[in-house]
């Protein structure tokens, strides 16, 4: 599958702690998530936050700190 995404909408805006996001462990599945790119988007749908490349999530699970965080920022 080429570019293959996903994402999920809050309804509003939030201010964000963390995020975490799992990943499947059984079979080779793990490796489907190699160097994939987490964003942040407003309302306006532009990216306030972007972290790319990320590795195999550990453990199946990668967790990413943001503090108070917050989309309208």
């Amino acid at each position: 599958m080429n570019n293959p995404w996903w994402e999920v909408d809050l309804g509003r805006e939030f201010p964000l702690e963390s995020i975490v996001v799992w990943n499947r462990t059984d079979g080779n599945l793990g490796e489907r998530l190699k160097g994939w790119t987490l964003k942040v988007m407003d309302s306006s749908k532009k990216v306030v936050y972007e972290r790319k490349g990320n590795p195999t999530p550990e453990g199946g699970k990668a967790k990413f700190s943001v503090g108070n965080f917050s989309p309208a920022r």
